[in-house]
């Protein structure tokens, strides 16, 4: 039978946020098991189902208009499996649309991703001309704790603003050497401490290279 490859768009929010990237694999397998619709499988000694996604979302970080990819062996169309799906997933994570796509087509690639996180008033202060040095700034490379590795903090920001007490940025995804984190940008400008204190990063939307 012809795979039939699906990809799903999907948010994880609530305290589902608190489950790790490899949690959520697994969780959605078992959805898919729940339902009764038969996964591909890889080949090999320890085959998996065949599930992509393009850009992991790091624990504690909820996602707005998260995306992946799976092939299935059971044909269906894209309103029932919503249903089953939405029906049988836990709190925080809802499903918001399944499109097939051609077979051949190339894999998931992710280009950039916006974040944006709320600054409470007392953070405020001086923060308009932190942004608006970083931003001035040829690069900014920084000391990733416990590897023997660093990161150009800045060759990763495409965007990165402060409206209405929130602070937005865009980050390139698509290069190995603009592999910077949000909270790593939130180091540069001073504002790590604002996860300490329980504020949370949302990431609104992956954007997916055009190929």
């Amino acid at each position: 039978m012809e795979r039939q490859r699906v990809r799903m768009r999907f948010r994880k929010e609530g305290d589902l946020r608190l489950i790790s990237h490899r949690d959520l694999l697994t969780a959605i397998e078992r959805l898919f098991r729940r339902i009764g619709l038969k996964l591909s499988m890889s080949g090999g000694f320890h085959p998996r189902p065949r599930i992509s996604f393009p850009l992991s979302l790091a624990l504690g970080i909820r996602g707005l208009d998260e995306v992946f990819e799976v092939e299935i062996d059971d044909p269906v169309d894209g309103e029932t499996l919503l249903a089953q799906l939405q029906a049988a997933a836990p709190p925080g994570l809802v499903f918001t649309s399944a499109d097939w796509i051609a077979t051949g087509s190339p894999r998931l690639a992710a280009e950039a991703a916006t974040y944006e996180i709320d600054v409470p008033p007392e953070h405020v202060a001086g923060l308009h001309e932190r942004v608006a040095a970083f931003l001035a700034e040829q690069s900014h490379v920084i000391s990733r704790e416990h590897r023997d590795q660093t990161v150009d903090v800045r060759s990763a920001v495409a965007e990165l603003t402060l409206t209405d007490s929130a602070l937005r940025m865009r980050l390139l995804t698509d290069s190995a050497t603009a592999a910077a984190k949000p909270q790593e940008v939130l180091q540069a400008i001073g504002l790590d401490r604002l996860l300490d204190e329980g504020c949370c990063l949302t990431r609104t939307k992956l954007i997916l290279a055009q190929t």
